[in-house]
């Protein structure tokens, strides 16, 4: 039975982002710095996922924790773009 959260929009986007970036972390280097962008990623979707599960209340806490992991995310992505040039 599917949930609520999967006909969320900006939940499934942040899965796509997620499985892009996961994806193609074996092409980055060094190799922590892949694994930190990919939990980056992964924890945009999930902590948009737990929130729902929550009071409304918490549901926006969550989607503030998302939003960390997003501008974390933004970041590490930047560096990575600057750092091929």
């Amino acid at each position: 039975m599917p949930h609520l959260i999967d006909k969320l929009e900006v939940y499934i986007r942040s899965l796509e982002l997620a499985s892009q970036i996961v994806s193609m972390s074996d092409e980055i280097r060094p190799f922590r710095f892949a694994e930190q962008m990919a939990a980056s990623a992964v924890s945009i979707a999930s902590n948009i996922s737990e929130g729902a599960e929550r009071t409304p209340k918490e549901f926006i806490r969550f989607l503030d924790y998302a939003r960390g992991s997003a501008s974390e995310l933004h970041t590490q992505l930047q560096i990575a773009i600057q750092s091929n040039r």
